[in-house]
């Protein structure tokens, strides 16, 4: 079932619940309105009857030679039928139209005998509503007289029954006209709303379609790709947009990726093309063992390095391929890069280090001490590359409320302003490097910057060509969110970088 057709059928089920609460509440009222009127104009019929008799001590006198009552000629009460009894349930008058009815007659004594204020009754297939009223003295009194004598005149009775019919037909017609045109008008009203709802639908969801399309003509060779433009300010826009920022993002990581695979397989093919070229020439022919000893030390050289690079791509592939951050601990960042900083005492450069913890005395922040551990690694050899032997590399620790700082600073070459942004690249080596004949494959910083990435930190750097580099780790003191891993590249440019 397609949106268009279960948003119609929600909205049309609604509209059915309403126009049918409606429609019932409606006839509801119509109907106790309509039988309020029947049942008034059968209680003024009735009171019209009675104020016609004549009440007094002796009984009740009714003449109706003298009382022409034409109630049922009279505009609005041609269904009004009526008679006039005595005690004994004889006839004294009756309306004209009663005529010759003897089952409407016979309904009428009975309701008088009964002495049943009112009644519905079904004769000859049609409804009546029945009520009478008595005129004289009280039922139990009614036995001390003879029923059979009605007195010395002949229009005095000890007492009458005024019994009144009125038909409900007209009513009930009424009523089925009503619920007649109700339900007409309810179905045409659901129907034609049924019609306009589908093509409103259609029209509003037909952007989704639209960009459902698109999608679908999309393939793996064609990520330039993007939903069209909608021409809409609304939540689909939003959607559009949304969409193809992801598809922005899945851009920028497959370029990246492809990237990353092509620099990776042109740095491993270097040293295997050296191994494979040195090993060749020692096999041409019969050489002493010295040389068989020099080619292998070469061969071994290069497979550490070989091994180094698998290995640091290894580590990348692990930071890329984790969904959670490592399990972080609060830890003295004086302390700690003391106790770090004491494995660099045997280097050529340990005599260079200047480290100043006074403005982060007693801070402590939340990270990882052995990832933590390999980042300041990764920064401390990069300095030491970028740097000339005898330079200062300052190693600083300070802190905020919030944030705890560590920082690595040489005094080296500095990095330009175009390659700056770049320093974050797996593989990426500044032409001045390669000039300068400064050995490395480009992937310290990246490990690093992954690094932070994966403690919730962030790496900085501000260089200046010839004024040296200072790299810039900041760290939560606190718990804090973990950042998406595996930013996009145009996130990534924003920060700053580190080489």
């Amino acid at each position: 079932m397609t949106l268009t057709t279960r948003i119609t059928l929600f909205f049309l089920l609604t509209l059915a619940a309403v126009l049918v609460g409606f429609s019932a509440t409606l006839y509801i009222l119509a109907r106790s309105h309509v039988y309020r009127e029947v049942d008034a104009r059968q209680t003024s019929v009735l009171t019209t009857l009675s104020a016609a008799a004549d009440v007094d001590s002796e009984g009740v006198e009714w003449n109706p030679a003298k009382r022409q009552m034409h109630l049922d000629q009279e505009i609005g009460n041609a269904d009004v039928r009526w008679v006039v009894l005595d005690n004994n349930g004889r006839p004294v008058d009756r309306s004209r139209n009663l005529g010759q009815d003897e089952v409407l007659f016979d309904a009428l004594r009975n309701i008088a005998v009964d002495e049943r204020a009112m009644q519905r009754v079904t004769i000859g297939g049609n409804p009546w509503r029945l009520a009478q009223r008595r005129l004289g003295e009280p039922a139990g009194q009614i036995a001390s007289h003879d029923r059979g004598d009605p007195g010395d005149d002949e229009n005095k009775f000890p007492a009458v029954h005024v019994a009144v019919a009125i038909s409900l037909q007209p009513a009930a017609a009424t009523l089925r006209e009503l619920l007649a045109g109700l339900c007409g008008l309810c179905a045409a009203f659901w129907i034609l709303t049924a019609f306009f709802s589908r093509r409103m639908c259609r029209r509003a969801l037909a952007p989704v379609r639209d960009m459902a399309a698109a999608a679908r003509k999309m393939r793996a060779a064609d990520l330039d790709q993007r939903l069209p433009d909608i021409g809409r300010q609304d939540e689909l826009e939003d959607l559009r947009k949304e969409f193809n920022g992801l598809l922005c993002r899945v851009q920028e990581s497959f370029e990246r990726q492809k990237r990353f695979a092509g620099d990776a397989s042109h740095q491993l093919r270097t040293p295997l093309t050296a191994m494979l070229g040195q090993i060749e020439v020692a096999l041409r022919r019969q050489r002493p063992v010295e040389e068989y000893q020099r080619v292998l030390a070469l061969v071994q050289g290069q497979a550490n390095r070989l091994r180094h690079m698998i290995e640091t791509l290894l580590f990348l592939a692990q930071l890329d391929a984790e969904a959670h951050r490592p399990e972080l601990q609060p830890i003295d960042v004086c302390e700690w890069m003391s106790d770090h900083l004491a494995s660099w005492a045997g280097h050529s450069r340990a005599a260079d280090f200047r480290t100043d913890c006074s403005a982060a005395s007693e801070a402590r922040v939340n990270t990882h001490p052995f990832l933590l551990g390999q980042l300041l690694d990764n920064l401390l050899d990069n300095a030491c590359k970028y740097s000339q032997p005898g330079t200062l590399i300052k190693i600083g620790a300070w802190c905020d409320q919030a944030w705890g700082f560590i920082s690595v600073e040489d005094a080296g070459c500095g990095i330009s302003a175009t390659d700056l942004p770049h320093i974050f690249e797996p593989f990426y080596r500044s032409n001045e490097a390669r000039r300068d004949g400064i050995r490395g494959v480009g992937l310290g910083l990246s490990v690093a910057q992954r690094i932070a990435y994966a403690l919730g930190g962030q790496l900085s750097a501000n260089s200046e060509p010839i004024s040296g580099t200072r790299l810039t780790l900041r760290l939560a003191r606190l718990p804090v969110e973990m950042p998406a891993p595996g930013a996009s590249k145009c996130e990534d440019s924003m920060e700053s970088a580190t080489r």
